[in-house]
Order: C-alpha cells, then sequence, then structure tokens
C-alpha cells in the first residue's frame, strides 16, 4: 500500500522566523565589526532567515538609523512598546535624579555661600578694626611728630639765642682782653 503524496508546501522545511530585533541586533553587531551591514552581511551573521525578509527590515533598520541620527524624536515611537515605555521610564528616572541632585547641590551651594557671607563679615569687621587701630595710630604719630617739630623748634631757637649770647660774650672777652692788652703796654 503505497502512502497518499504528501500535501503542497508540507515537505518544505522552513527555519525559524526572524524578528526584526534579531535582524536590528545582527546588523549592530556587523557593524562593531567595521563592516557595512547589508541585507547578505546579517543574513550570514544570522544564518538563516529569508534573504527578502532581511532586505525589507533592513530597510526600516536604515530608515530607522537616519531618524535616530537626525535627532527625530519620533524615532523612538518606531520603537516597540515595550521598549518604548522602558525608554521613557529611564528617562523619568533620569529627570528626577537630575531634579534630586540639582536640589542637593543647590542646598549645598547656599549653604556654602552662607559659609562664605559669614567668613566675609569677619574679614570685613577684622579689618575694619585693623583700619581704626591704624589710623589712632597714625594720629598718635603725627601728634608725637608734631610734638617733636615743636620742641626741635624751641630748641632751635634756645641754640640760636645761646649762640648769639656766647657770640656777645665772646666779643667781649675780646673787647676786655683788649682792653687789659692795652693797659700793659
Amino acid at each position: 500500500m503505497s502512502e497518499p503524496p504528501p500535501s503542497y508546501g508540507t515537505t518544505r522545511e522552513r527555519g525559524p522566523t526572524v524578528s526584526y530585533a534579531e535582524i536590528e541586533r545582527a546588523a549592530r553587531a556587523v557593524m562593531a565589526q567595521g563592516l557595512r551591514p547589508t541585507g547578505k552581511a546579517v543574513l550570514e551573521h544570522l544564518g538563516r532567515g529569508s534573504p527578502n525578509h532581511i532586505t525589507e527590515a533592513m530597510q526600516r533598520f536604515w530608515k530607522d538609523q537616519a531618524a535616530l541620527n537626525a535627532g527625530d524624536p519620533l524615532a523612538l515611537s518606531r520603537l516597540p512598546p515595550e521598549l518604548a515605555d522602558a525608554a521613557v521610564a529611564q528617562w523619568e528616572q533620569a529627570l528626577r535624579l537630575s531634579q534630586q541632585t540639582a536640589h542637593y547641590e543647590g542646598n549645598q551651594a547656599r549653604a556654602q555661600l552662607e559659609q562664605l557671607r559669614r567668613e566675609t563679615d569677619v574679614r570685613v569687621r577684622s579689618v575694619e578694626l585693623r583700619e581704626k587701630e591704624w589710623d589712632m595710630a597714625a594720629r598718635v604719630r603725627e601728634r608725637a611728630l608734631g610734638d617733636a617739630r615743636e620742641q626741635v623748634n624751641l630748641l632751635m631757637k634756645e641754640l640760636a639765642l645761646d649762640r648769639t649770647e656766647l657770640r656777645s660774650r665772646d666779643a667781649h672777652i675780646a673787647e676786655l682782653e683788649k682792653e687789659k692788652g692795652g693797659e700793659q703796654h
């Protein structure tokens, strides 16, 4: 007894279908090797899949690459929903962390600014006190210098008077000696 012939298409063996995510990963792996990810290169990397399906997926890959490189925010909407949701969740987490960091750093900056203000106030007061001390010392020195000048002026006048008196006495002595010398001769 012979068996009936198999139905059309049932004898062909097919490999498992290849998802776009697998094709995309393979294309990136080919790029990481420094090669251009063509349909043929991706097919060789995967080792399975339909050349037509891979070629169509590569067209989508290059379109997505162009959108991402151009900074197109809609490029994320082309991702599978699970990946887009994960990306949004990561983005929101990053925003929360950056806000917390900014708040923390802001508080630190305010505290540091307040500390600097206090230190500056202390230094300003210290400089003001020194300036007052220097001013008082300068006044005392000026007064002492003025007193010393007056004293020097008085001494100079007394010295001039003493010199005048001394000259007068010397002249008087000289006259007396002349008179005395004239009497002896």
